[in-house]
């Protein structure tokens, strides 16, 4: 169900071109006649489509925006999913030495409008480029046209009757301002109105919203912790190999990589203009399978995530395929915080402790780390195959980047105001913070609590 539009934009149309065994291209009556091509034996049904565009959801999942125009409603008519069927067929007529059925081509006239949707229930990793028709078509809730049509008044309000061409227009300049600096003059040659934007979707909605502030839930009661380590070495081992790709391929891959598609590797006209856009097959790489891809129970487990810029309020479920590429360090810490609840003998034991003395009170005289842990990271060693080698388990040096992860502290008011608790509660004190808003009343009961949990244990 459609929550939100988040933009509009247009971009080429993909279209799958019928070859004949010479490789000519078929009558257009025949290649677009409604039963033949639905039913062509070569072409991904419906069903196939879809579990395709999942399997390249699943491997796109390090890369938000790509991800971003896979269809989630209409697979059969996604550009990124006849891509990948179009290479299929390539791969297929080459083992086969034969000619090709099909292929997909991409307008150099002809463009799409996509609008950007945001899922109900689902975060905004999972949102979608998708045709308005599409939308129109499969929402069974009739929610969408309510929604586009707000989408649309609020453009026209903000930039009036033409708000399309307005918004063309800056996206066309921000892109060509992008590709015009730095290492990016290199890709200049591949820059054209077909290739998608490379920042277009911060503009849209916070960058923060990608990112796992952290996991709060998990359907499983219980995880082995190795998951987390083996996940970080295939993370470094397939971010070397896409290095080693680049550094091999050049600049052409580098740009192909950036922009979506693979023109700069092996593409070529047609007769209409249209560019085809299936690159040479890597054998290093398998493609997307439209088949059930093997089947791995971690990967469907469940975490509640709380997303950064978000409020509480808009958690999501999240299934562990979807974040491990990124959040490895978020789900390892949220399994070390569960620890099992104290016997009700123990809680007795700590509630019977004798009360501090005040001479044992000592003051902070800087702040506390937070953010930040003291626990190095577990990376495994694997062989060829992905799989961890036994007792072979190699611990990381503990990260102590500070642009990646500065630690927080508190400020010289807040340190004060923690002592001062701290204090009246050595002294057994009842005691009432109170201050303007916005100085940090929250963060100095924290720290206050954080205190109180270091000296108990």
């Amino acid at each position: 169900v459609v929550e939100k539009i988040l933009g509009w934009k247009t971009r080429p149309a993909v279209r799958l071109r019928f070859l004949t065994k010479d490789g000519s291209e078929q009558d257009p009556h025949h290649q677009f006649g409604r039963h033949k091509a639905h039913h062509h034996p070569g072409l991904p049904d419906a069903v196939k489509a879809a579990k395709l565009s999942a399997n390249i959801v699943t491997d796109l999942a390090a890369d938000a925006r790509r991800r971003m125009e896979v269809s989630r409603i209409n697979p059969a008519h996604c550009p990124a999913v006849q891509r990948i069927a179009s290479q299929k067929e390539e791969l297929r007529a080459r083992e086969a030495g034969v000619s090709p059925e099909y292929e997909a081509r991409t307008s150099e006239s002809e463009r799409e409008e996509v609008l950007l949707v945001k899922w109900r229930g689902r975060s905004h990793l999972h949102c979608s480029w998708e045709r308005r028709r599409d939308l129109e078509k499969f929402d069974t809730t009739n929610t969408a046209k309510g929604k586009i049509r707000r989408y649309v008044q609020s453009q026209e309000m903000i930039h009036g009757r033409n708000w399309k061409a307005t918004l063309d227009e800056g996206r066309t300049a921000s892109h060509r301002q992008v590709h015009a600096h730095g290492s990016h003059a290199k890709l200049e040659a591949a820059e054209d109105d077909h290739a998608p934007d490379v920042s277009e979707e911060d503009d849209l909605f916070p960058s923060d919203c990608l990112e796992v502030e952290r996991i709060l839930a998990c359907d499983e009661g219980e995880m082995d912790v190795g998951v987390f380590a083996k996940q970080r070495a295939l993370n470094a081992r397939a971010e070397a190999e896409s290095l080693r790709r680049i550094e091999e391929n050049g600049d052409a891959a580098a740009a192909a990589a950036l922009l979506g598609t693979d023109r700069g590797a092996g593409s070529a006209a047609g007769g209409d203009g249209a560019v085809v856009t299936t690159a040479p097959v890597s054998k290093e790489k398998p493609l997307p399978s439209d088949d059930d891809a093997g089947w791995d129970p971690e990967d469907y487990v469940r975490y509640v995530v709380k997303w950064k810029g978000l409020p509480y309020a808009e958690i999501t479920w999240e299934y562990w395929k979807d974040i491990k590429h990124d959040f490895v360090d978020q789900a390892e810490d949220f399994w070390r915080r569960q620890t099992d609840a104290p016997s009700l003998d123990d809680a007795r034991a700590m509630a019977a402790r004798p009360h501090p003395h005040v001479r044992d009170f000592k003051k902070l005289n800087e702040s506390p780390l937070f953010g930040v842990t003291a626990h190095n990271r577990p990376v495994a060693k694997l062989d060829r195959d992905g799989n961890v080698i036994p007792g072979s388990q190699q611990v990381s040096e503990a990260e102590d980047d500070e642009e990646e992860a500065p630690a927080l502290r508190l400020r010289g008011y807040q340190l004060e105001g923690v002592n001062w608790l701290l204090w009246n509660w050595w002294n057994r004190r009842s005691c009432i913070l109170a201050d303007e808003m916005g100085l940090g009343k929250t963060i100095q009961s924290v720290g206050f609590l954080d205190q109180l949990h270091r000296q108990s244990a």
